[in-house]
């Protein structure tokens, strides 16, 4: 399962926000290419889709947004690496 870390932001006043940001790191860097989809295109529909901002480096994407959409975001890549590792395409 990908290993994930995530931080709570904090507006300028000190107070804490609803922005976060989770790094989700991918064990097999084999599946990058089947979980990322080419050209990151996965994670372009993430980004779409939930309204969060990605980024993509080397065996790790970060999210960030809101608390919730981070979340279903980790999980659209936990259940992506969980098909591919069981060979569906």
């Amino acid at each position: 399962m990908p290993d994930t870390k995530s931080k709570r932001s904090t507006s300028a006043g000190g107070g804490s926000t609803d922005i976060v940001s989770l790094r989700i790191v991918l064990e097999d860097n084999k599946l990058l290419p089947l979980v990322f989809g080419q050209y990151d295109q996965h994670i372009a529909r993430i980004e779409q889709q939930l309204g969060v901002v990605a980024s993509a480096s080397g065996n790790h994407v970060t999210f960030r947004g809101d608390k919730g959409s981070c979340e279903k975001a980790r999980q659209v890549i936990e259940s992506l690496v969980r098909h591919v590792s069981n060979g569906e395409t």
